[in-house]
């Protein structure tokens, strides 16, 4: 994951005051991360496949980077 994720502070909902972050990638556990993989592996042509969630609001994340909160779906620039 450290090579896709640039620091563990993007696992951590923003609204998420109950986790904190870890300090590095060896001291990660799922107690340092708000979302849940939703359909690990999932293959990244499956563009309408959910595959995480944030576990405290369940915003949905989509395998093209975009992110639903209920009411629209909008892409989510790097």
């Amino acid at each position: 994951m450290p090579d896709e994720v640039t620091s563990t502070k993007l696992l951590i909902c923003p609204g998420d005051h109950v986790r904190t972050m870890a300090k590095d990638w060896k001291s990660l556990t799922a107690a340092n991360i708000s979302y849940e993989i939703v359909a690990p592996g999932v293959d990244v042509k499956e563009m309408n496949t959910v595959f995480v969630r944030c576990r405290l609001h369940g915003h949905q994340g989509y395998v093209d980077m975009t992110v639903f909160d209920g009411i629209r779906r909008g892409i989510r620039r790097k």
